[in-house]
C-alpha cells in the first residue's frame, strides 16, 4: 500500500497540472481566429476579392539540382484589405513567401517561390507539378498557384 500512495499522488498531480493547462489554453486561443505569423486576424476580417497574373508557370526541362524561382503578382481586387494567412506547400522543397502585412486594394504584390528539384529527377524526365495553396480573406476559396514542368537526372 505505502509504495502505491507515491505512484498515485505522482498521477493525481499530473493531472491537475495537464487540466490547469488545458483551461489557460482554451481562456486564451479563439479556435475561430485565424494567425498570421505573429499577428492575429478575427473571423470577422471583412471578406475582399483578388486576382493572381499567372496562376501557373510551366518551367520546361531542368536538371536534377536546380532551384527553379518564379516571383507570381497577386493584386487585391476588392475594397478591403487582403490579408495572406497562409501559402501551404505539399512538401519543404517548394518555399513560398509573401506580405504578412494586410495589402490595399489596388495594390499589387509578389509571391515569390522556389522549388528545390534536388533528389527529384529521373532518366528521361520526369513530370512534376507543385502546388501552392494560397490562404487569404477573399470571397473565393482557397486559390492555388502552381509549378510545373520535367526534372532529368
Amino acid at each position: 500500500m505505502l509504495k502505491t500512495l507515491p505512484i498515485c499522488i505522482f498521477f493525481v498531480l499530473l493531472s491537475t497540472v495537464i487540466n490547469i493547462q488545458a483551461q489557460d489554453a482554451s481562456l486564451n486561443v479563439n479556435p475561430w481566429a485565424t494567425t498570421v505569423k505573429t499577428e492575429k486576424v478575427d473571423i470577422d476580417t471583412p471578406k475582399t476579392t483578388f486576382a493572381i497574373d499567372v496562376p501557373s508557370f510551366n518551367f520546361g526541362r531542368v536538371k536534377d539540382g536546380t532551384k527553379v524561382r518564379k516571383t507570381f503578382f497577386i493584386k487585391n481586387t476588392g475594397e478591403n484589405p487582403l490579408f495572406i494567412f497562409d501559402a501551404k506547400v505539399s512538401c519543404g522543397c517548394t518555399v513560398p513567401s509573401w506580405p504578412k502585412e494586410g495589402i490595399a486594394p489596388g495594390e499589387m504584390v509578389p509571391i515569390d517561390v522556389v522549388f528545390d528539384t534536388t533528389g527529384k529527377g529521373m532518366p528521361g524526365g520526369l513530370e512534376i507539378e507543385k502546388k501552392i495553396t494560397i490562404v487569404a480573406n477573399a470571397d473565393e476559396s482557397d486559390v492555388y498557384l502552381s509549378l510545373r514542368g520535367f526534372v532529368e537526372k
